[in-house]
């Protein structure tokens, strides 16, 4: 029975250096410094019984699986439902070209405007929905669920550990709304850190609590400032 989901975040990206929202676009792989965040992230989770490992297919979260499953020897599965959001008719442009020309875009995808929908971008109720959907198959180990692909989870004899899954910012989003119950407006401020471990703990009756929010190299809490 998986006893802790760690979701991680990826570490850091060409997209965040250059402050882009990539969505699903191709060739965005880790910087070096990501590249060493991933790595200490890979070695705190060497020893936490790490018995499952999912991950976004985009490149820049399943090459810190890589790692990951590379440092635990444990073997990753590919989960389309881990994926980062379609930023629609917004991919490629930088957060400033967004904010000058769409007046608070970003705290109306965390409210549920309708405007969201309409220019090309996934939902954040949809972001919630797939990312709950694969959170709780992981936890009862059931069969491939709508909104699966190939490869996701399934009936596993070894689901007796903590699973790790490895995703982007929104995703890890809304599951602290669902489960911390953490309001629109509080997520929109929240700041996920690259390659940080944010960990929920099954309880007795198979709820999910907040256990840590991102764990990570305690240097780093005093970057910029």
């Amino acid at each position: 029975m998986v006893r802790h989901v760690i979701m991680v975040r990826h570490g850091q990206a060409r997209n965040n250096v250059e402050r882009k929202l990539a969505g699903r676009m191709d060739g965005v792989p880790l910087t070096p410094e990501g590249v060493r965040q991933a790595q200490y992230a890979a070695r705190m989770l060497a020893s936490a019984g790490v018995s499952a490992i999912y991950s976004s297919p985009i490149e820049r979260a399943a090459e810190t699986a890589r790692m990951i499953s590379e440092e635990c020897g444990v073997p990753v599965t590919i989960d389309e439902r881990l994926t980062e959001i379609d930023m629609g008719k917004f991919t490629g442009m930088t957060f400033e070209e967004v904010v000058s020309g769409h007046d608070d875009i970003f705290a109306k995808f965390y409210g549920g405007d309708v405007e969201i929908a309409h220019k090309g971008v996934e939902t954040f109720e949809q972001v919630r929905r797939r990312v709950t959907g694969i959170v709780s198959e992981v936890l009862s180990g059931g069969g491939d669920a709508d909104g699966g692909s190939e490869g996701a989870v399934g009936n596993n004899d070894d689901d007796n550990g903590n699973a790790v899954l490895v995703t982007h910012m929104d995703p890890i989003k809304a599951m602290l709304g669902e489960i911390a119950g953490i309001s629109p407006e509080r997520l929109l401020h929240a700041e996920i850190a690259n390659a940080a471990l944010n960990v929920f703990r099954r309880e007795a009756d198979g709820s999910l609590s907040l256990l840590a929010l991102n764990v990570m190299d305690a240097a780093r809490f005093a970057e910029n400032g």
